[in-house]
């Protein structure tokens, strides 16, 4: 039975959905479905509806989000509240034709497939106008499917993934590589006296620009400083150098600390904290200014990590962001620039652990106070941020793009620029989340770091290779205690994190 508590799946809903009028026998058939309605929660990972069942009924989402299956077990479509499923298998009597899985801890009305047939064939005078509605429901679900679809296609297809280059491109890119190389192991022989260390950093830069291959840029300045300072053992020189390099006690903590920092961010996005703030913008933010400053803020919340910043206010924003009708070269301007800006601020991030990991050698083991000591001379971030917050309140004047980009939108056009369909986001977040998910772990992260070294040792000592580890401790009974995620997913979610980190 349908318990007062409905706050999407009312009376009033069920009238609409069923094309119910305001007469009296209208409201007699309201409340002959309405009565058989059934209230079923689920938890999330658990399966609603399976792929080749026979049909048990149909669906009415009342909270929470369903994500839905193809064969292969990839998502093909997200449902939220207020949304139906399960009708088509029910009216044609065939089999479901794709899995509904539970995505965070949801409720739904379920109407039975016997039901459904007996309302339908009590009351004929609905089933006409019923029919018309679900079908075209369906086809915009069908359609939407084939797009998700063939957007995938295309991407895996698009000649600018992974092209391989030709044989004759590859000689010339990497003969003129080798000879350069060369040139300068012979020119640091015959001149030895002349400065060649910015050498190396002038040939990475050029080849990263030209290439756009960072990591093999930074192998190839690499290697041509082992040849200026090895010249024909630099092989061996290199190996020697790394070697030192990696099992530096330094090294080896900030490598940790970043690899911490990966089970951190990849159990946060499990989680589903990152659309904690979506129905918060969706409720109190009404203007295009606030809709910018809300991002702005939700990044500021979560500035342990870049991609963790960007993504938690991507998936909080965009709803909120398309009924502004704010170009999406506008949000593309805050989105690239701010998680740098505000994560360098941060000496918890994964920005501020690879910086104190460089530079602690010559800090004396107090990186983390130099660091701290530092963040009024970051005057790039400082006026990056200021822009950023006068471009919100629009005080800035616009460049010819976003004007044009304005202008299209000002003109009833897509929010996105021609040709960047095929990277529109199709999926959604699977999960959703609170905000104390995501709060709570970083505030028990800053807390670690500072207090449990300075407990122990009785002088202060901040240590982010201990605050993480606490944080993950956290985390596992804060995750696994809600039944978010189970203690063996916890496992491979923070092992997948880590390797990405690494």
């Amino acid at each position: 039975m349908v318990k007062s508590n409905a706050k999407i799946v009312t009376k009033e809903y069920i009238r609409n959905f069923f094309c119910l009028g305001n007469d009296e026998s209208s409201d007699a058939e309201l409340e002959t479905i309405y009565a058989r309605l059934e209230r079923i929660s689920f938890e999330n990972g658990e399966n609603i509806c399976v792929i080749d069942d026979d049909p048990d009924g149909m669906y009415f989402l009342e909270s929470g989000t369903v994500v839905v299956l193809n064969r292969e077990e990839e998502q093909v479509n997200l449902m939220y509240e207020g949304q139906y499923f399960g009708e088509y298998a029910v009216l044609s009597h065939t089999k479901r034709l794709s899995t509904v899985q539970a995505a965070g801890r949801c409720t739904v009305y379920k109407l039975s497939e016997w039901d459904m047939q007996d309302i339908l064939a009590q009351h004929p005078g609905i089933y006409g106008e019923f029919m018309k509605r679900v079908y075209a429901q369906l086809t915009k679900k069908h359609t939407k499917i084939l797009e998700v679809t063939r957007m995938r296609r295309r991407n895996i297809a698009d000649k600018r993934n992974q092209k391989p280059m030709p044989l004759g491109q590859m000689c010339l890119c990497y003969g003129i590589t080798t000879a350069i190389i060369v040139l300068l192991g012979v020119f640091s022989a015959c001149f030895p006296k002349v400065p060649m260390f910015f050498a190396p950093l002038i040939l990475m830069l050029g080849y990263a620009l030209i290439t756009r291959r960072i990591v093999e840029a930074m192998l190839v300045g690499s290697l041509s400083a082992s040849v200026i300072l090895y010249r024909g053992a630099f092989l061996t020189g290199f190996a020697d150098d790394l070697f030192t390099t990696v099992g530096n006690p330094d090294s080896v903590g900030t490598a940790i600390d970043m690899s911490l920092m990966g089970c951190v961010v990849a159990l946060t996005l499990a989680s589903g904290s990152v659309t904690s703030f979506r129905k918060h913008m969706q409720k109190r933010v009404k203007t295009r200014r606030g809709a910018k400053l809300a991002t702005l803020g939700i990044m500021m919340t979560s500035a342990i990590d870049e991609d963790l910043c960007t993504y938690c206010a991507a998936e909080s924003a965009f709803e909120t962001v398309d009924e502004q009708k704010i170009p999406h070269e506008e949000m593309a301007l805050i989105y690239g620039l701010a998680p740098t800006v505000l994560c360098s601020f941060v000496p918890f991030s994964m920005w501020g652990i690879w910086v104190m990991g460089t530079f602690n050698p010559i800090a004396d083991g107090n990186s983390f106070m130099l660091y701290v000591r530092s963040i009024p001379y970051n005057f790039f971030s400082i006026l990056t941020l200021l822009a950023l917050i006068l471009f919100c309140f629009g005080g800035l004047p616009l460049t010819k793009q976003l004007k044009e980009a304005r202008k299209r939108v000002k003109e009833g056009g897509n929010l996105w620029p021609k040709g960047s369909e095929a990277y529109l986001n199709q999926d959604r977040t699977a999960t959703w989340g609170h905000a104390y998910n995501l709060i709570l772990p970083i505030l028990v992260m800053i807390i670690a770091t500072c207090l449990v070294r300075t407990i122990s040792g009785g002088t202060f000592e901040a240590d982010t290779n201990v605050g993480l580890m606490v944080t993950l401790i956290f985390m596992f009974f804060l995750y696994c205690g809600q039944r978010i995620i189970s203690p063996d997913n916890f496992i491979r979610k923070a092992t997948d994190g880590f390797r990405r980190a690494t």
